[in-house]
């Protein structure tokens, strides 16, 4: 989780210069984003 502000800010850097504009990522709070092995429930189909 602490690579994220580093993340967010160097998309923020990089668009600025190349589209003369920002854009950010959007925050999250802490446990809101997980990885996980691959085994969840968003990867199985609704039937």
């Amino acid at each position: 989780m602490a690579l994220i502000p580093y993340a967010r800010q160097a998309l923020a850097d990089v668009t600025q210069r190349v589209f003369s504009g920002s854009i950010l990522m959007p925050t999250y709070q802490r446990g809101q984003v997980r990885f996980g092995d691959g085994d969840s429930d968003a990867h199985q189909t609704a039937e």
